[in-house]
This record gives C-alpha cells, structure tokens and sequence, in this order.
C-alpha cells in the first residue's frame, strides 16, 4: 500500500468551472499523446482491438436480448392464437355472436 506523507496545500482553493475545463483539455491533450502518438504501431494495433472486441461484445449482448425479446413475443402472440382459437371452437361464442346479430338486426 502506497503512502504519501505530504501535508496538503494549506492555500487550496476550490476550482472555477474554466480551470476545471482546462484540466479536462489537459488530460485528453496527455491520453492522445499516450495512446496515439507514442504508442508504437503494435500498441496501437492492441488498443483498436480491444476497442473493436468491446464493439463486438455490445453488438453480442444486444442481438442475445433482442432474441429474448422475439422469442417472447413469439410465445405471446402464439398464446394469443391459441385462446382465440379455442374462444373461437366454442358454441358459446358462436351463440352470443348470433344474439347480438339478431338484437341489432330486430
């Protein structure tokens, strides 16, 4: 475990929003120079593909739950179906159809 014994900055001041920005520039400024323009071609190459296999990964968990989703829907609009069909089997139905055929039509 690290330890850093220097006492804080006893004239810390809290930060404006316009510094803060410019730390944020600074850091980004320091990752290109890191990660683009340092990093040798094969550094380079190991970054994009670890890039392009989170990509894929992302695209993997979304085609998985959009299958999930289809699947159950699938299974919905065959229950659906089924209930319709046997609704539609029933002399029960088919009565209460007639009745109100003949209802509205007298």
């Amino acid at each position: 475990m690290e330890f850093d014994p220097t006492p804080p900055d006893p004239n810390h001041r809290e930060l404006n929003l316009a510094t803060q920005m410019l730390q944020y520039v600074d850091a980004m400024e320091l990752y290109w120079n890191s990660y683009i323009i340092i990093y040798d071609s094969g550094a380079q190459l190991q970054l994009f593909h670890s890039a392009q296999e989170r990509v894929q990964n992302i695209q993997t968990d979304l085609r998985n739950k959009s299958d999930r989703w289809v699947a159950r829907g699938q299974m919905l609009s065959d229950r659906f179906a089924k209930m319709s069909r046997e609704l539609f089997e029933t002399i029960w139905f088919w009565s209460v159809v007639a009745a109100i055929f003949i209802g509205y039509g007298a």
